[in-house]
């Protein structure tokens, strides 16, 4: 790397000032769920998100919602799980994570525009790692 495009990286990172770090819940439930579907520990997925009362309750609460209710009343952390699935608690956890963690960063951009950008850039890789080539998402 030449000098020039050194400093030119150097002076942008340090504009942007600190970032926010990662809930642990999330950082935590994202090393759980990166692994094969058939080494991930359900119960210690169920333990992990009952320290989060608000993830916790955003959990039951989709799980009872018309979309996902089966048979009856969706009560505990555990059966939510797995009226979810792995995937949507995935989903659930990072969507209700990521928003707080940017609230208060000081951006050029709108927020709407920050978020649609994400998910149109995230949409593509997603398809692309479902096509076969071996590559979880």
């Amino acid at each position: 790397m030449n000098s020039v495009t050194y400093d030119i990286l150097t002076q942008r990172i340090k504009r942007l000032g600190n970032l926010p770090a990662m809930p642990s819940i999330l950082a935590r439930l994202c090393e759980t769920l990166s692994q094969k579907s058939n080494q991930i520990d359900i119960q210690h997925v169920v333990q992990e998100i009952s320290y989060d009362k608000s993830l916790a309750a955003q959990c039951l609460r989709l799980a009872n919602s018309a979309l996902f209710r089966q048979r009856g009343e969706v009560s505990s952390v555990r059966e939510a799980v797995f009226a979810l699935g792995l995937w949507r608690i995935r989903d659930l956890a990072f969507s209700s994570s990521l928003p707080l963690m940017f609230a208060n960063l000081k951006s050029t951009i709108g927020k709407e525009v920050f978020w649609r950008h994400a998910l149109g850039t995230a949409r593509p890789h997603i398809c692309a790692c479902h096509q076969g080539n071996g590559i979880s998402p």
